[in-house]
């Protein structure tokens, strides 16, 4: 990801995502995310727009993991609120994991809000 100058490379893939509920219902959805090298540490990645989820500032969400090989491993995250408050944009990311290569991605999803669970997969290819 990252073009051997300290220069930070973003790859674009389209993917599609199945995710249930607590209620067991499943929803579908395809969208683009962003997986970008951090400059500081070359074994993480960030990956933007995860589950297609935006704040209450239609920002997308970001989340960060690492990268070994082609496997990547998301840890827990808590995002919270433009004032690092539990806000309306509270989401808890569950630990969960997957691959990555040049031209396709594939983890599991695996997140809260404040009131419900929500889990399932997210697979696509570059664009």
């Amino acid at each position: 990801m990252e073009n051997g100058r300290g220069v930070i490379m973003t790859k674009i893939f389209i993917v599609s995502d199945s995710i249930v509920d607590p209620f067991q219902t499943s929803f579908y959805d395809s969208y683009n995310i962003e997986v970008s090298n951090n400059s500081s540490n070359p074994n993480q990645i960030m990956i933007t727009n995860y589950a297609n989820l935006k704040n209450t500032q239609n920002i997308p969400l970001t989340i960060i993991a690492q990268v070994s090989g082609t496997s990547i491993n998301i840890a827990s995250q808590l995002i919270l609120g433009p004032s690092s408050e539990a806000t309306v944009d509270y989401i808890q990311v569950d630990e969960s994991s997957g691959y990555y290569s040049n031209d396709s991605i594939y983890f599991n999803l695996s997140y809260s809000d404040r009131y419900d669970p929500y889990y399932g997969d997210c697979w696509g290819k570059k664009n």
